[in-house]
């Protein structure tokens, strides 16, 4: 029986990517189309409209997870070999997208095959991404369209998204020993509202930002064997 080789990849070329995504300017819009209900047993009128105005804090809290309800407010990536980080971070969704372009396509692609790597990120991160571009009238740099140059560790798990054996990432440094995240999630907006207050406020979510990062990176040293 023949040896199964897997694709032989140059390390040093891979850059970890991570990003953070909050609702756009439009979302409220968004939620004026929905046509939120109570349950048919409510009826005193003040309850429905408390339970109307939960059901819409719950759909907007939402928001930033879609590509047309949200926009990307900062995008981290780590390079696999060094270990330092480049990030890009802005208010303006279209000076992030327009600066993370010129890195990928004048600094990564020019200098030879490149290949950007995250967790649920053939899932999540890259078609947001490429939809961030489309809304913003920006060409979508050409590493995000080659499917081939962009990676998830899921996949290296399995090649089947039903697999149970496929999780979260705090599950994975669960499970290989390492330390996990620091937050959730669900936090990201409130960081990113606290920035347009106070412009020091970024170093917060850049941290968490590069949690994931970490994480991925420590992942794919475990996955390797090169600890």
């Amino acid at each position: 029986m023949g040896e199964i080789m897997e694709p032989i990849l140059e390390k040093k070329s891979w850059w970890v990517i991570d990003i953070e995504t909050v609702s756009n300017e439009s979302s409220k819009e968004y939620t004026k189309k929905i046509k939120f209900k109570a349950p048919s047993n409510y009826k005193d009128e003040e309850k429905i409209a408390a339970y109307i105005d939960q059901e819409k804090e719950k759909a907007e809290k939402n928001y930033g997870l879609s590509w047309w309800t949200g926009k990307v407010c900062l995008v981290s990536l780590k390079n696999y070999e060094t270990g330092s980080f480049k990030d890009f971070y802005n208010h303006k969704e279209e000076v992030i997208l327009i600066e993370l372009k010129k890195f990928l396509t004048d600094e990564l692609l020019s200098s030879g095959q490149t290949y950007l790597i995250g967790k649920s990120s053939v899932t999540f991160d890259f078609p947001f991404l490429k939809m961030r571009y489309v809304v913003n009238k920006i060409k979508i740099p050409t590493i995000l369209i080659m499917q081939n140059l962009c990676l998830d560790i899921d996949k290296l798990i399995s090649n089947y998204s039903s697999c149970n054996q496929v999780s979260t990432l705090d599950n994975y440094a669960f499970g290989l020993g390492i330390m996990g995240k620091i937050g959730s999630g669900s936090q990201v907006q409130d960081m990113y509202n606290m920035t347009l207050c106070d412009p020091m406020h970024w170093k917060e979510l850049i941290d968490y930002c590069h949690q994931d990062c970490e994480i991925v990176h420590k992942f794919l040293k475990a996955f390797y064997l090169e600890d």
